[in-house]
């Protein structure tokens, strides 16, 4: 165990863990473009061998039955608001009833995600700029 003067720099002194790794990302630099390489497809054959193995073992646990109903049914907000700021652009633009689930559902998760992954890809973007 670290000590708690050396394992973070606001309960103690240094943050040892922190140099420990700084450290060692800045060797594999030193040691040229044919390390890192080599560095670098190590973590990904671990994390790929992570991924498989949550995969495997996770298939034992899988319940079919939670499948049915795929796709629930559409069914009708319960705070349907006769506004245009609240319910989804789509339902505003043609007219539809605010339901929650079904098709409409899915479309709107799925948008939902995809526009956070682009905003998270904007960011990251201008960060690495």
């Amino acid at each position: 165990e670290i000590p708690a003067s050396l394992a973070s720099a606001s309960d103690g002194v240094v943050n040892l863990p922190a140099i420990v790794i700084t450290l060692v990302c800045a060797s594999v630099l030193i040691g040229g473009i044919k390390l890192s390489s080599r560095v670098n497809q190590i973590v990904v054959a671990i994390k790929l061998s992570v991924v498989a193995l949550v995969i495997i073992v996770g298939i034992a646990h899988v319940k079919t039955s939670n499948w049915t109903p795929f796709i629930p049914p559409s069914q009708p907000s319960a705070g349907a608001d006769a506004s245009v700021w609240k319910p989804p652009l789509i339902t505003s633009i043609f007219g539809l009833e605010p339901a929650v689930f079904g098709i409409a559902g899915v479309i709107a998760g799925a948008a939902i995600v995809f526009f956070a992954f682009i905003g998270f890809d904007v960011v990251a973007t201008t960060a690495e700029e």
